[in-house]
């Protein structure tokens, strides 16, 4: 009796590597698959941290037990090494020096959730909107890039964001790509885009409905070198706050957690099925130019999916060049979700990089100061 039982658990155990070796390999390679037909696959990719740890439990595990089904969920791993240095860089990074040199550009991209439109009352959506203003103030950036930028746009009037950020913080240009207009019959949202460089082209590239979102553009001319800016948020799996709570509930272990995730697995089939036209459309525009391009933008995706594979190619990660960490950008469900990104291209080198984190917005901000390394002729 206790050989037959000891040989299940050794069966289960090699079982249990097999299948996670599999899963492993999945989600770290997920970029592999398009999202609009293999969308299981894609979402794999967000549990890619997860896996990786109970990888490492189960090799702990199958060595101790001289389990030769080991071997294979090691390999795995280190298969999964590139995939696990764009989650964690090695380098150690460095402390972010806030005087910056003439010669850099100071970018600051942040979706800041549409200037908590949806706070609880209007004391909180103050406190919160003060801390995303006092964080853009001391920021010092060059060009700001605001994702679900939401204002009024009365003139003068208490919830003119816009103004605010143009009149007290020196942004003399600016470019507001609006998504969407009338919301309460006040306000007006979309990506803003202000600079202490003058804009001199812009043009906005609309995503198909029904999610109300595009990519913006503008030109910049820095010193005589025009320098593209890009910036958009792609479709998000739009999370409401009882499917967060299945998230909550899934780390405290409770037994009720998967209690209404239909509609969580509708979300997540519909996000990745329309997210492949956005990131197309926003590759096409981003290496288009023969000139240094910025490119800062909500993903809504890690790095080891089909967004970011896509739209990085020829580019750099700064966060990989100059970050330190995981770089968690988005601030609910769990701590490995880089969701947001600077990108630039062969034409710029980045200099360094920091991540504002403020519980103003569900996301933190990145700020980097980029030079341009190669003029266009």
């Amino acid at each position: 009796m206790l050989n037959n039982t000891r040989r299940l658990l050794r069966k289960l155990l090699q079982l249990s590597n097999v299948f996670l070796a599999i899963l492993l390999l999945i989600s770290a390679y997920s970029w592999l698959f398009p999202p609009d037909s293999w969308w299981l696959f894609a979402a794999l990719g967000l549990l890619f941290p997860i896996f990786i740890v109970i990888a490492l439990c189960l090799t702990l595990i199958s060595l101790l037990l001289r389990n030769r089904s080991g071997w294979a969920i090691l390999l795995a791993l280190l298969l999964c090494v590139p995939a696990m240095l764009r989650f964690l860089p090695m380098h150690t990074g460095k402390q972010f020096v806030q005087s910056k040199s003439p010669e850099s550009i100071r970018v600051l991209s942040w979706n800041v959730g549409l200037m908590s439109f949806g706070a609880r009352d209007t004391v909180e959506a103050i406190a919160q909107n003060i801390q995303i203003l006092d964080a853009i103030r001391t920021s010092d950036a060059d060009v700001l890039c605001l994702q679900e930028f939401l204002t009024s746009e009365i003139p003068d009037g208490h919830y003119n964001f816009m103004d605010s950020i143009k009149r007290t913080m020196q942004y003399p240009y600016r470019y507001f790509c609006i998504d969407r207009s009338n919301i309460n019959g006040f306000f007006t949202s979309g990506t803003l885009i202000m600079s202490r460089y003058p804009i001199t082209d812009t043009g906005r590239t609309a995503f198909a409905p029904p999610f109300g979102g595009s990519v913006a553009h503008a030109t910049i001319d820095v010193n005589g070198q025009p320098v593209d800016i890009f910036t958009t948020r792609l479709q998000s799996l739009n999370f409401n706050k009882n499917e967060y709570a299945i998230f909550d509930k899934l780390k405290s272990a409770d037994v009720k957690a998967l209690d209404g995730s239909k509609s969580l697995f509708k979300k997540i089939k519909y996000g990745y099925q329309n997210r492949k036209e956005q990131i197309d459309i926003t590759y096409a525009l981003i290496h288009q130019p023969q000139r240094p391009v910025i490119f800062a933008g909500d993903l809504n995706d890690v790095p080891n999916s089909y967004a970011y594979h896509t739209l990085k190619k020829q580019f750099s990660d700064v966060w990989l060049k100059q970050g330190s960490g995981l770089g968690r950008t988005f601030r609910k469900i769990a701590p490995t979700l880089r969701i947001d990104y600077l990108f630039i291209n062969p034409w710029l080198e980045s200099v360094q990089i920091k991540r504002i984190q403020t519980t103003g917005s569900d996301h933190y901000g990145l700020l980097a100061d980029v030079v341009i390394k190669q003029k266009a002729p």
